[in-house]
């Protein structure tokens, strides 16, 4: 059996160690923008998708000092129905952040962007946050990222698989890319045991 240790655990003679996914400490808190259709796989996820997803994120929010705004679909019907049930579900598992739902079109996408653009506009915002986590693969986001960055904030990006992630937003980020499916940055390099890269 061979064990699996994060770059973040090791000195790796000057390369850079990941980011996201190791403590913190308090004085670094982070500002979370999560597109939750993106990070579910589509705008229709069943429950045991929401809770899936909110699981593997867990790790990645530090609720006492952390800022978050997720984004999901909502497509409401007369009578309650399963985006009922989903939207409920959503609000109950991103507890405290804000959740927003949306409706159309990029909806959620839209709400976030909103979100984040509120922020930019603080002039002590790189005081305020350590870091963003953009949490969708959309290139709706890349001007986004880029605007954090300018005001001095290291940019992630999270995403369900590996396959959601655009080429401009990978781009635009300057921190992690991290796949929540298989708990690994696509950045930074993992180590097994023996010392070779995975």
């Amino acid at each position: 059996m061979t064990a699996t240790i994060h770059a973040r655990d090791l000195d790796l003679g000057g390369a850079p160690a990941c980011q996201i996914g190791g403590p913190r400490p308090a004085t670094e808190p982070r500002l979370h923008l999560l597109d939750l259709d993106n990070l579910h796989g589509g705008p229709g996820a069943d429950l045991a998708r929401v809770d899936e997803i909110r699981a593997l994120y867990d790790h990645l929010i530090d609720p006492e000092v952390d800022l978050g705004f997720v984004a999901g679909n909502h497509a409401p019907r007369l009578r309650a129905c399963t985006s009922h049930r989903r939207s409920y579900r959503m609000r109950q598992d991103w507890r405290p952040f804000a959740v927003r739902l949306a409706h159309g079109p990029d909806g959620a996408d839209k709400k976030l962007l909103d979100d984040g653009e509120s922020f930019l506009t603080l002039v002590d915002l790189d005081h305020r946050f350590h870091d963003v986590v953009i949490g969708s693969g959309d290139r709706i986001f890349t001007e986004l990222a880029h605007d954090f960055r300018d005001a001095g904030l290291t940019v992630h990006v999270v995403v369900g698989r590996a396959s959601h992630l655009s080429r401009p937003l990978s781009d635009a980020a300057d921190g992690c890319i991290w796949v929540l499916e298989g708990g690994g940055c696509l950045r930074h390099p993992v180590l097994t045991a023996a010392g070779t890269r995975t």
